[in-house]
């Protein structure tokens, strides 16, 4: 298929009902239920279009990935990058647990390769139309900045359906931190409290409960990783994040998705 009609697939795929075949990419803030709506505590303010990211080095980047399609109809899942070697892209499935009457993702299962594959032999709840994927890219702390092509891909019906994502790798790199992992916020909470604990830790030097018991996939654990980053870049720069900032109630964490990864942008670019 050639380049164009890719996109073609993509354009035509926003005008599609729900209950199509579709795909969006979403902030790893936006989690959405198995019926292709992102829930309740995540859905304030304006929906962020993921098209041309930036990202730091020595780190992860995460995006949420929900492909849509009727009841029942199987499809497979890529992602693919070019150039094809420079990020360390990993792929997992969201499954779904029943929190006050919503369906809300958490537990990841991770994919071998960079395929997924949805088939009537997949667990799914009952009536399910959106499938949920969290993309993993790990960005080495010696990547060349530059932009990379990074899409999200569908076959289905012997036909692609694209999300092409611009990654923009830049000059900014993490320093190395140990992951301290704190209690998670409840699955009901929005996805931004997850961040609050690191933030906490990292720049303000509280001590939040620690995390217990053995830590595997999930998205507030994805989620709370890479808040640790975002706040090892900040508590590098004093000048900007100081004790009066701690204490206030407008920290990122508290103030939704956009403000959230304005502040990350800010911290990627350096710029105060």
């Amino acid at each position: 298929m050639s380049r164009v009609a890719c996109l073609l697939l993509v354009l035509f795929t926003g005008f599609l009902p729900v209950s199509a075949q579709s795909l969006r990419v979403y902030s790893e803030f936006r989690r959405i239920d198995p019926f292709g709506r992102i829930l309740r505590a995540d859905q304030g303010g304006t929906v962020r279009e993921v098209l041309s990211p930036a990202v730091a080095r020595n780190a992860y980047a995460s995006w949420l990935a929900a492909v849509t399609m009727p009841p029942g109809k199987p499809f497979h899942f890529y992602v693919a990058q070019n150039p094809d070697d420079r990020l360390r892209l990993t792929i997992y499935r969201a499954r779904y647990e029943q929190h006050r009457g919503e369906w809300i993702p958490d537990r990841l299962e991770k994919i071998e390769g960079l395929r997924a594959g949805v088939g009537p032999e997949t667990p799914v709840v009952e009536g399910q139309t959106a499938h949920l994927f969290w993309i993993d890219a790990w960005v080495a702390a010696d990547t060349p900045p530059e932009r990379l092509r990074v899409e999200a891909q569908v076959f289905v019906d012997d036909r692609w359906i694209i999300y092409p994502m611009e990654v923009r790798v830049e000059s900014a790199r993490v320093p190395m931190t140990m992951n301290r992992f704190v209690r998670p916020a409840p699955l009901t909470a929005p996805a931004t409290a997850q961040t609050e604990g690191p933030w906490s830790r990292h720049v303000c030097g509280a001590d939040p409960e620690k995390a217990n018991g053995p830590l595997s996939p999930s998205i507030r654990r994805f989620l709370q990783r890479n808040a640790m980053q975002d706040a090892a870049l900040a508590a590098e720069r004093k000048d900007f994040w100081d004790r009066e900032w701690c204490q206030a109630p407008t920290n990122p964490a508290s103030q939704g998705e956009e403000a959230y990864l304005r502040t990350r942008a800010r911290l990627i670019f350096q710029r105060y």
